[in-house]
C-alpha cells in the first residue's frame, strides 16, 4: 500500500482515535474535552473523503473503514459520553434510547455502503444523503452538553431532554428523510474572498468560543431540514 492511500486510512483512524479519546475524558468528568473531541472527529471526518479524491487513492478499503470509524466515532462514543453526562440519573428508558441510537447509526451506515447513496452525479439524488449523517446525529447528541457548558453551569442537565434529542437522533438517521450532502460542495473565484473570510471567521469561533460555535453549526444544519426535502422532492418530480 502506497503512502498516498495511507493518508486519508490515517485520518479516518483519527476519527476513531477522537472518539476514544472522548470517552475516556467523559469518564474522567472532563466534558470540555470529550464534547470537542466528538466535534473536531466530525470535522476529521469531513476532510478524509476530500483527501482520498484530492488524492485519487479512493479505495472500497476506506470505505469500509470509514464507515466502521463512523459507528465508533458518532454512534457508540456520543452515546457514551451522554451516559456518563447522566450517569447518576440513567434510568432503563434512558439505556433504551440510547441503545436505539446506537443501532439506528449502524443501519443507517449499513444502507449507505449497500449503495443507496448515489455516486452519479447527473442523479436528482447526488446533491442530498438520505437519513442524518451520522456526524450531525453526534452532534446532535452532544448539543445539549455543549449548550450547558457554553451558556449553563456545567450540571448534568435534563435526563429526559437527552431523551427527547436521542429519539429526534435515532429516528432522523434512520429514516428516509433527504439532508443536503457537502461532499459535492464547490466555490467559484467570485467567492473565494467570501469563504476565505467565513473560514477565518469559523476558526476564530471555535479558538475562543468551541461550543458556540460547534452549536450554532448543527443547529445551522439542521434548520435547512425543510429547504433539503422540498429540494429532493422538486429535482425528484422533475426528473421522472
Amino acid at each position: 500500500m502506497g503512502v498516498k492511500r495511507r493518508i486519508p486510512i490515517f485520518v479516518s483512524l483519527s476519527v476513531v482515535a477522537c472518539g476514544m479519546a472522548a470517552m475516556y475524558f467523559a469518564q474522567q468528568g472532563n466534558w470540555g474535552w470529550a464534547a470537542f473531541l466528538i466535534c473536531f472527529g466530525v470535522v476529521l471526518d469531513g476532510l478524509d473523503g476530500r483527501i482520498a479524491r484530492w488524492l485519487k487513492s479512493t479505495s472500497k478499503l476506506g470505505g469500509a473503514l470509514d464507515s466502521l470509524c463512523d459507528q465508533c466515532a458518532f454512534g457508540v462514543a456520543p452515546a457514551v459520553v451522554v451516559y456518563f453526562w447522566h450517569q447518576e440519573k440513567a434510568g432503563p428508558i434512558f439505556l433504551l434510547a440510547l441503545l436505539v441510537y446506537v443501532c439506528a447509526c449502524a443501519y443507517h451506515l449499513a444502507v449507505f455502503d449497500e449503495g443507496f447513496a448515489p455516486d452519479d452525479k447527473a442523479s436528482p439524488a447526488y446533491r442530498f444523503i438520505i437519513g442524518l449523517p451520522v456526524p450531525v446525529a453526534a452532534g446532535l447528541l452532544v448539543l445539549p452538553i455543549m449548550l450547558d457548558l457554553q451558556f449553563g453551569d456545567g450540571s448534568d442537565g435534563d435526563v429526559w431532554l437527552h431523551i427527547l434529542v436521542l429519539a429526534v437522533a435515532s429516528y432522523l438517521t434512520a429514516s428516509s428523510v433527504p439532508f443536503y450532502s457537502l461532499k459535492d460542495f464547490k466555490y467559484g473565484n467570485q467567492l473565494s474572498a467570501i469563504t476565505v473570510l467565513l473560514a477565518v471567521i469559523l476558526v476564530a469561533g471555535i479558538i475562543f468560543r468551541p461550543f458556540a460555535t460547534f452549536s450554532l453549526i448543527v443547529i445551522a444544519y439542521m434548520l435547512t431540514t425543510p429547504f433539503s426535502v422540498t429540494a429532493f422532492r422538486r429535482l425528484r418530480d422533475a426528473a421522472s
